[in-house]
């Protein structure tokens, strides 16, 4: 429905988002703009999973 009234609009959709249901997955993904995953982890680990998150300044 989101694509029909905005065109031009991006859709990101979680992994989270579908809750482990694959019959949301089929519903919802024709595929969207963006099908990602967000990896949470404590600070400590952040050197080892995510070398990079310095840049957010977290």
């Amino acid at each position: 429905m989101v694509r029909s009234l905005c065109p031009g609009m991006k859709i990101e959709t979680l992994i989270p988002d579908f809750q482990g249901d694959i019959n949301l997955v089929k519903k919802y993904v024709r595929p969207p703009d963006v099908l990602a995953h967000n990896l949470e982890t404590v600070k400590s680990f952040n050197t080892i999973y995510a070398p990079n998150v310095d840049i957010l300044g977290l």
